[in-house]
């Protein structure tokens, strides 16, 4: 029952980017922030989030490569589906990655499987 274990981590993945990003709209950081500081600690709760479902082995954001990258032991059809999945979830979360895109800095989200190597299994625009 592998593909209901996939998603039932979504779903989860899910509830933490939502608790998250909750909490990162409370602190007491300034009202103005640079967009790309924005995007960026966006990107690095996404991969907190990702790593607390517990099935992903590494997650790194590139500011400088506009991605966010994940390994986890799955196959390419269901990295493609988690991707696009995750993909609609953190653009319904957080506008961040839309402003960074309409200001010529489009993110990606890249799911790799330990066994890949250097070439992602799924690769989806947030």
């Amino acid at each position: 029952m592998r593909k209901s274990w996939i998603s039932d981590h979504i779903a989860l993945f899910a509830l933490f980017m939502f608790f998250l990003l909750l909490a990162a709209g409370s602190s007491d950081e300034p009202e103005q922030r640079n967009g790309q500081d924005d995007v960026v600690s966006d990107a690095f709760r996404v991969c907190a989030a990702f790593e607390e479902t517990g099935v992903v082995s590494d997650c790194n954001v590139s500011g400088w490569g506009h991605s966010i990258e994940v390994t986890i032991d799955t196959s390419g059809s269901e990295a493609i589906k988690m991707c696009r999945e995750s993909a609609n979830m953190i653009t319904g979360m957080t506008d961040s990655f839309t402003k960074a895109r309409a200001e010529g800095f489009p993110w990606e989200l890249k799911i790799f499987s330990p066994f890949s190597g250097d070439r992602p299994l799924a690769s989806c625009q947030i």
